[in-house]
C-alpha cells in the first residue's frame, strides 16, 4: 500500500486511534516505558492486543462476542506465529509462477487489475483519525496486459470464475492458481493461529 503524500503530518500528536474500513488500531501508553498496541476487527467482534511485560512481548487473540466464557481469551505464541506465517509466504513463493503475455493458457482470458491502494486521510472524528484508500481498476484481456504497470488481480475463465491471481511489474507478470491458494489457506496450522 502507498501513501498519500504528508499523510501523517495531517494527523495531530494527540489522536491514537486509528480506523480503516473495518479496523481499529490503538496505542495505549500505560507509563514512560511500556505501550500496548490494539488491533481490533469490528465486525468480527475480535481484536489482538500486542504488550510488553519483563522485557517481553505478548500477544493476546481476544474474541469479544464471548466475555466471560469459555477461550475468550487466548495467548499466542509470537514465534510459533510468526515461523507459521513464513511457511505461508514460502509455500506461496514457491508456487508463483512468472508467466509471458503470450502464454497459450491465458489468451482471451478476461483479466482485471488494481493498482496499489494509495492510503488516504478521511477526517478525524471523537478522537479518532480515519482513512479510505484510492484504487485504480482495469479490465482488459490478457494478452494486453501492460506489465511494466504495477498491478494485480484475476484472470476469469469462460465463465467468469477466478482461476488465478496475477501480479504485474517490472515488465514481468506471475501467477498464482486460486486451486493451490486454496490448499494453502485451508492447512490446519493456519487454522489453529487463532
Amino acid at each position: 500500500m502507498s501513501l498519500e503524500p504528508d499523510l501523517f503530518d495531517k494527523i495531530p500528536s494527540r489522536i491514537t486511534r486509528f480506523r480503516y474500513e473495518n479496523s481499529l488500531m490503538a496505542i495505549k501508553k500505560r507509563d514512560p516505558d511500556r505501550a500496548d498496541f490494539i488491533m481490533k476487527n469490528v465486525d468480527e467482534h475480535s481484536h489482538i492486543h500486542l504488550y510488553g511485560k519483563e522485557n517481553d512481548v505478548h500477544m493476546i487473540f481476544t474474541r469479544e462476542d464471548r466475555r466471560g466464557k469459555k477461550n475468550e481469551h487466548k495467548s499466542i505464541d509470537i514465534n510459533k506465529f510468526l515461523l507459521t506465517l513464513a511457511k505461508v509466504y514460502q509455500t506461496v513463493w514457491m508456487i508463483l509462477e512468472r508467466i509471458e503475455t503470450d502464454d497459450l493458457r491465458f489468451q482471451g482470458c478476461k483479466v482485471t487489475l488494481c493498482s496499489i491502494p494509495q492510503l488516504q486521510f478521511d477526517r478525524i472524528r471523537d478522537r479518532k483519525a480515519y482513512f479510505s484508500h484510492r484504487i485504480n481498476k482495469l479490465e482488459t484481456s490478457f494478452e494486453n496486459i501492460d506489465s511494466y504497470e504495477i498491478g494485480f488481480g484475476c484472470v476469469y475463465d469462460e465463465k467468469n470464475h477466478e482461476t488465478d491471481m496475477i501480479l504485474t511489474r517490472n515488465g514481468e507478470i506471475y501467477h498464482l492458481n486460486i486451486k493451490e491458494l486454496k490448499k494453502i489457506t485451508n492447512d490446519p496450522n493456519l487454522k489453529n493461529l487463532f
